[in-house]
């Protein structure tokens, strides 16, 4: 392991306390979710560290530990953990072992040291999945660069009943060893596993190479890999979560959730935006940037300005209720706006007079004044009708 990765562990950097402010902030969620729905829980973390960062600060491990106890789903969890590198297991296995919590969940958590997908097979043949039990599985693969994250491994988590995956994609890596495939100074093998074939590359690599601007580009190194992540396994909604570079405007990672229930999708959507917040504007993003400079330079936001349009261009074929946006549009695999994103859009369009709101029954005006109010701002309830203003 290269020795970025021991300062990477010496430092909770604002990235990684991004990655698990999501982890943290939809794990409740998952769980409470399907509580009443499945027997047992089983979360994986494929790439585990070493337990804490620098000062005491908990790691991934640590982190879905807590969120499970205050699930009160200890009794009915399995974890499963590993890290390759041996002095990282060796703290690792210390601190997980030696936590409070432990002695709570449903057996002893499985803690291997050595390669992910070594140690893929034992996890997916844990007692927890027998009996017939109906098993929710949450897994976290966080790697520090893109060595043994398969696509076969990925593809057969995801086609387990239950599965969300969260995964740490790391694009700057895969742009550069797919830059150096089409050069000839590299070989397919390690992309080759993670898109998972020959021909997969050979069919990006030709793509890449008639890729016009640097956005094109990296669209097609995500959406190429999301894509066959999810024809492979079935899933049906997928976030990408961008990470910049640091002190640099270019992309690094993408944290992608995957899953196969629109409840999952619209969590995990919300949990983004909300941690893609920041105090220059109130929407949020699927983005986080560590630089708060260029962050302040992001204000205009031409994703949200066409997507304003869009929601004008539907109220001029007919009115419609306000849940056509939350809900049927927010709800479609392709849509990445959170429902908290499209109420604020509207909230906004109502603000410029550009479109008006209708009581339930759509038959008088609902003007602000008269609606529910949260923390002083109005509230747009589903039900509500919506048509453009003087029409």
């Amino acid at each position: 392991m290269p020795k970025h990765d021991d300062v990477h562990f010496e430092m909770y950097s604002p990235q990684t306390q991004a990655k698990h402010e999501i982890l943290a902030s939809y794990l409740p969620a998952y769980l409470s979710a399907l509580k009443n729905k499945v027997d047992r829980f089983h979360y994986i973390d494929g790439f585990a560290g070493r337990g804490t960062y620098g000062q005491g600060k908990p790691g991934s491990p640590l982190v879905a530990l807590q969120k499970i106890d205050e699930a009160k789903v200890c009794d009915r969890t399995s974890i499963s953990l590993v890290e390759k590198r041996e002095s990282y297991f060796q703290e690792l296995k210390s601190c997980v072992e030696g936590h409070a919590l432990v002695s709570g969940l449903l057996n002893s958590p499985l803690i291997r040291q050595g390669k992910f997908s070594e140690h893929f097979p034992e996890i997916l043949n844990r007692e927890v999945y027998g009996s017939g039990a109906r098993v929710a599985t949450f897994a976290f693969i966080d790697p520090c660069g893109i060595e043994d994250v398969r696509m076969a491994d990925l593809i057969s988590l995801l086609k387990i009943e239950y599965c969300e995956l969260l995964l740490f994609f790391n694009y700057d890596a895969v742009n550069r060893i797919g830059g150096s495939i089409a050069a000839g100074t590299m070989d397919m093998g390690i992309l080759s596993e993670l898109y998972g074939s020959e021909s997969s590359i050979e069919s990006l690599v030709s793509e890449l190479k008639t890729a016009g601007a640097p956005s094109d580009r990296e669209g097609i190194i995500r959406d190429t890999f999301i894509r066959s992540l999810k024809r492979g396994s079935g899933a049906r909604f997928s976030v990408p979560f961008r990470f910049s570079a640091k002190r640099q405007d270019r992309t690094s990672h993408y944290l992608v959730h995957v899953c196969n229930n629109p409840l999952g999708f619209k969590i995990m959507k919300s949990v983004m935006w909300e941690v893609g917040r920041d105090d220059a504007e109130e929407y949020g993003r699927l983005e986080f940037d560590s630089d708060p400079e260029r962050g302040q330079l992001l204000l205009f936001r031409p994703d949200i300005e066409n997507q304003k349009k869009s929601i004008l261009d539907r109220l001029r074929r007919s009115a419609c209720k306000v849940s056509e946006f939350s809900v049927n549009w927010m709800n479609s695999p392709n849509d990445y706006f959170s429902e908290q994103a499209y109420k604020k859009m509207l909230l906004d369009l109502e603000k410029e007079n550009r479109l008006a709101v209708f009581d339930k029954e759509n038959q008088k005006p609902a003007p602000t004044s008269s609606r529910r109010k949260m923390k002083g701002k109005p509230t747009l309830g589903n039900d509500y009708w919506l048509r453009l203003s003087n029409s």
